[in-house]
């Protein structure tokens, strides 16, 4: 199974030939990548919006049409990343997604510059989208290789794939964030809720190197 601490050494030892020998960049380094992502989605999510990183998802918060009644999140790989990785069996399922983007709250398009700036110690724009594209093209590639896939969101949820077919699992104590009513999704491992996995399109693949800390 990949699971996170796994994805992130993958991605460290398939970067590393790229990287000058001065470089001591590693899974260290992709863990603050990811970890400043995640950051960013739960600030969005906290924020009663969402956040779309166009190569991967988009996660927010759906509303019953006419925005009454109660919200529950939301998370749906990309289009892109269904047609680059997801067998067409697969990518067809996509098609029935009870959730359209006019049911989803308001999505903030992933900013780089941002995410570098505001959640991470000494990350640079550069290393934030070289870095970020790495682990979701790692992600992508392990899915459409058959392999079980585990990785978590921070305190968000978790993505999983078995048989090539992935699923988000939302955890409980954060599907009431801001106040807003939690899904009644049944419970899915670990005691974690699992809302309706939504899952559209997602990633390009990534060829540049990992920048290291100081290119």
């Amino acid at each position: 199974m990949l699971t996170l601490d796994g994805l992130l050494q993958e991605v460290a030892q398939k970067r590393a030939k790229f990287q000058s020998k001065e470089s001591d960049s590693g899974a260290t380094d992709y863990a603050e990548v990811w970890n400043a992502y995640v950051e960013y989605l739960k600030t969005c999510l906290e924020q009663k919006r969402g956040l779309h990183l166009s190569n991967f998802c988009k996660v927010g918060w759906h509303t019953s049409r006419g925005g009454k009644g109660s919200a529950r999140p939301v998370f749906q790989l990309t289009d892109h990343f269904c047609r680059a990785y997801l067998p067409q069996e697969a990518a067809r399922k996509q098609a029935a997604i009870l959730a359209t983007d006019a049911d989803l709250s308001s999505l903030e398009d992933f900013n780089f510059s941002k995410a570098a700036i505001k959640f991470s110690q000494q990350l640079t724009k550069d290393q934030m989208f070289t870095g970020l594209r790495s682990i979701v093209q790692t992600i992508g590639e392990a899915m459409s290789e058959g392999r079980e896939v585990s990785v978590r969101f921070g305190d968000v949820g978790k993505l999983i794939c078995r048989e090539r077919d992935p699923r988000f699992h939302f955890i409980s104590d954060n599907q009431g964030l801001e106040g807003l009513e939690a899904s009644t999704a049944p419970l899915a491992e670990g005691g974690r809720t699992s809302g309706a996995s939504f899952r559209r399109s997602a990633p390009e693949e990534a060829k540049k190197p990992w920048c290291p800390r100081k290119c």
